[in-house]
């Protein structure tokens, strides 16, 4: 797509990046592998001082590609929630997780005996998967209004 003085947006980009030092961050490649593929292999081709971090599901497949599984987070198991409580609870990254990002969003937010069972529910259907736990917590928040309604 060329730009208004005619170069394409990744020429406009490189010559951005040429000289600098920079981390690039793509997250979700696993929508458009190929093109993220093509954009990374030309960028680091002709910018030296780029780093790229790209998140997918999927491979680029590149020489230069450095692939690292993230595992979720673990989780209470269905049986043991019944019985868990909070300070056992916080030996669970995902329920650390929640709780730090429900606190963010939702003032005051803690963990209780009220809500502990909840929150491990919450966490083992997400199944620990950091990103799904935080927009959960997040959305806290709006749960929250909607019952004090």
């Amino acid at each position: 797509m060329p730009t208004n003085t005619g170069h394409s947006s990744t020429s406009a980009v490189l010559d951005y990046l040429r000289d600098k030092t920079t981390l690039l961050v793509l997250d979700n490649c696993e929508h458009l592998v190929k093109a993220c593929a093509r954009l990374v292999q030309t960028l680091c081709r002709d910018a030296a001082g780029l780093t790229v971090l790209a998140t997918s599901l999927i491979p680029l497949h590149l020489a230069e590609e450095h692939v690292v599984r993230l595992e979720p987070f673990a989780t209470p198991t269905i049986d043991g929630a019944e019985r868990l409580t909070v300070a056992d609870s916080l030996n669970f990254d995902s329920i650390q997780l929640f709780t730090e990002r429900a606190a963010q969003s939702l003032l005051p937010f803690a963990l209780t005996d009220a809500n502990v069972l909840a929150v491990a529910r919450i966490c083992q259907q997400l199944d620990g998967i950091p990103l799904a736990i935080e927009i959960a917590a997040a959305q806290a928040r709006a749960a929250a209004r909607r019952s004090d309604r």
